[in-house]
């Protein structure tokens, strides 16, 4: 990540600042945060370090930082799902060219694509409903990410509620790819929230250039070849920088971690998260609303040193559903 974020600072008059989250964990700021921002954060593990970025930014006088959250659905969108799309309409050199450049990229194999990004999105609602209810041991995708007691989700008839509002419980994936950026482009609200509420914090805005109006319309308008095509994914980023960005970032395969020292944290509020499931059996509300039963489980087992704490196993129990289940 340095010598990527040196090579696009390199001949520009930019001072360098890496943030850390060193001799933070888990709960820091938490109290704070849930006062300014009134309203658990959706991802309590990027929660710290976010803040953190903040904090320096206003120690240093700054009053707006700029981000490109919505990049990835706007001008650095990869094609991806327009795969589903071409197969429908039988434009097969197009899929074929679609499925040649996104293998091996960013982990995606054949196997990845033909599940996910072809045979999931064109099956009939109900008959992938049916099979996941069949095989999945969790049937709707989020439940492995939260705590939620099930019984309080369909007492309060969350997956009902969620497709009702346009998202799917299922995640079944979208065969179009227009329809797939427009619901996440839009389904992002809640953000706005969290940061009105840094602003209050700290006195900086966050501001998205990839996310104006002028340009999701556009990117929205135009067809999905010029995303992804014979000639490569994220064709039209790679044609939007080419001279404004060194090819070692531009042509960059890899996917960069979120937060790969998470678990750092987590590792260091472990006595605290035993403090805080005692507080929360004895409290009514918890009782009515939170799977307890399996935080329980998750601090019994609590993974055991040279885990790799970045596989998928560990991350949708520890990173999400437990660090969410605390927050609330």
């Amino acid at each position: 990540a340095y010598e990527m974020v040196s090579a696009f600072l390199l001949n520009r008059s930019s001072d360098l600042h890496f943030i850390t989250s060193e001799g933070m964990d888990q709960f820091t700021g938490l109290e704070n945060h849930l006062e300014q921002g009134e309203a658990p954060f959706r991802n309590p593990a990027n929660r710290v370090w976010m803040e953190n970025i903040m904090q320096t930014a206003a120690a240093k006088g700054e009053r707006v930082l700029l981000t490109g959250q919505l990049g990835n659905f706007t001008i650095s969108y990869d094609g991806s799902w327009s795969l589903a799309n071409w197969l429908k309409s039988l434009n097969l050199i197009k899929l074929f060219w679609g499925i040649k450049q996104l293998n091996g990229y960013r982990e995606r194999d054949l196997a990845y694509i033909t599940k996910n990004l072809l045979a999931k999105p064109l099956l009939p609602a109900w008959l992938y409903r049916n099979l996941v209810a069949c095989y999945a041991k969790r049937p709707f995708f989020w439940t492995s990410n939260s705590l939620i007691k099930p019984a309080f989700a369909e007492q309060m008839q969350v997956a009902s509620r969620a497709t009702e509002a346009g998202f799917d419980p299922y995640w079944q994936g979208f065969s179009c790819s227009r329809a797939m950026r427009k619901q996440l482009l839009s389904g992002n609200n809640y953000s706005s929230d969290m940061h009105e509420g840094w602003r209050a914090a700290f006195g900086v805005d966050l501001r998205d250039p990839t996310g104006d109006r002028r340009i999701i319309e556009y990117c929205l308008a135009i067809p999905d070849e010029q995303y992804l095509n014979r000639k490569g994914l994220r064709w039209l980023a790679n044609r939007t920088f080419a001279d404004r960005l060194p090819t070692a970032v531009l042509n960059n395969p890899l996917r960069g971690a979120q937060d790969p020292g998470w678990h750092l944290r987590m590792q260091q509020s472990k006595a605290e998260f035993e403090l805080e499931y005692q507080r929360l059996v004895q409290n009514s509300t918890a009782q009515q609303v939170l799977d307890l039963p399996r935080m329980r489980k998750l601090l019994d087992e609590w993974p055991t040193e040279g885990t790799n704490w970045n596989s998928k196993k560990i991350i949708g129990p520890y990173r999400l559903a437990l660090a969410r289940g605390i927050m609330v």
